[in-house]
Formats: C-alpha cells, structure tokens, sequence
C-alpha cells in the first residue's frame, strides 16, 4: 500500500509542474498560478481532514498554545518557494532541468 501511494505521490509530482506552467502561463502570472493552486489544496486537504476529525480546526488553534518554535510553520512557505520555483523552472529551462535542479538543492542540503 505505501509503495502505491509512493509511485502516486511520483505520477503526481512529475505531473504538478507541467500542468502550474500551463496555468501560469493562462494566468500570465506564475505567482497567480501559485496561488490558485494552493488555495484549491486548502480546499481539498480541508475537507479530507473534515472527514478524519471535524474537530481539527480547533487542534490546529490549540498548537499554537504548546510554545512551538517558529520553524514548524515554515513548512509551507517552502512548499510555496518550491512550487513556485517549479513554474518558472518550467517555463524557463525545461522540464530535465526542473527536475534535476530541487533534486541537487536536496542533495546538497
């Protein structure tokens, strides 16, 4: 089961870039792109994690209140920074390179 939702995870990867480029390129904006692809995400996750607890929003409030360190909400500016990247990248430099070049900056980091 995890191996499938591996390969999933791939297909839908290798598929997330080519389909923002379109999008950027409708919306003549990759940031515009960005956007509308995250807000559908908000959507769509919001209601998966409806479905698995219809309290979450009131866990998410109570997170805050456990004095976190500020790094743990940053994880979603760097899915912006990476998503983004991959819009230009596209457009800009092909589709091996946009793969390639955030795989080498994992790597490396």
């Amino acid at each position: 089961m995890f191996y499938l939702l591996g390969l999933l995870g791939g297909f839908a990867v290798s598929n997330q870039s080519p389909i923002n480029a379109r999008l950027g390129g409708a919306l003549k904006s990759p940031f515009r792109a960005a956007f509308l692809s995250f807000s559908l995400g908000v959507i769509f996750l919001g209601a998966i994690a409806f479905i698995q607890n219809p309290h979450f929003l009131g866990d998410i409030i109570a997170l805050t209140k456990t004095n976190q360190p500020w790094w743990v909400y940053s994880a979603g500016i760097f899915s912006m920074l990476y998503q983004t990247s991959n819009i230009l990248l596209f457009k800009n430099v092909g589709a091996v390179k946009t793969v390639v070049l955030p795989t080498l900056g994992q790597v490396v980091m």
